[in-house]
């Protein structure tokens, strides 16, 4: 991170995650505050956008999901299909 980012950068990025610059471990702080509100995508694009910027992807206009190929779209759960052989010992038993 000290490589990617100057001083400056760091300590602005720390404190718009809200983590003291007089804190220990603020790296680890950090670490652990990317992807913990999976569910506000405002957060989702915060935390991909400060890992494109760390690992150095090119294209920063990608959004969240074509980067990382993560699909938020909700999916309603799949009915688990019963198998031939169970339905052969449930007709066996009704005999």
């Amino acid at each position: 991170m000290q490589r990617k980012l100057s001083k400056e950068e760091r300590e602005n990025l720390f404190l718009r995650w809200g983590i003291g610059l007089n804190t220990r471990h603020r790296r680890v702080q950090l670490a652990h505050r990317l992807w913990s509100d999976y569910k506000d995508m405002g957060h989702v694009r915060e935390s991909a956008s400060l890992v494109g910027k760390l690992h150095g992807f090119v294209d920063m206009n990608l959004t969240s999901s074509d980067m990382f190929g993560i699909n938020f779209a909700f999916r309603p759960p799949r009915p688990k299909k019963s198998s031939l052989w169970k339905r052969s010992v449930l007709s066996l038993s009704f005999l």
